[in-house]
């Protein structure tokens, strides 16, 4: 992040912002949600170059095409 370099940001929010988060960075399909698909105390690692955001890690993020 620009605002913050060589720093990291810990953001909490609901379960349906890091779905949408995770749609609009293309980590995942809407076709390939199954029911449940972020559990509670789900987590998203995120990397940035400073203009884009990539997913680095995650946990408690089910769909169809992993098993975590």
């Amino acid at each position: 992040m620009v605002a913050y370099p060589k720093k990291n940001v810990l953001v909490v929010t609901h379960g349906a912002v890091m779905g949408t988060l995770l749609i609009h960075l293309g980590f995942i399909n809407p076709d390939d949600i199954l029911p449940g698909w972020i559990t509670n105390t789900a987590y998203i690692i995120l990397d940035s170059d400073g203009v884009d955001f990539f997913v680095k890690e995650t946990y408690g993020i089910m769909h169809s095409n992993s098993s975590s």
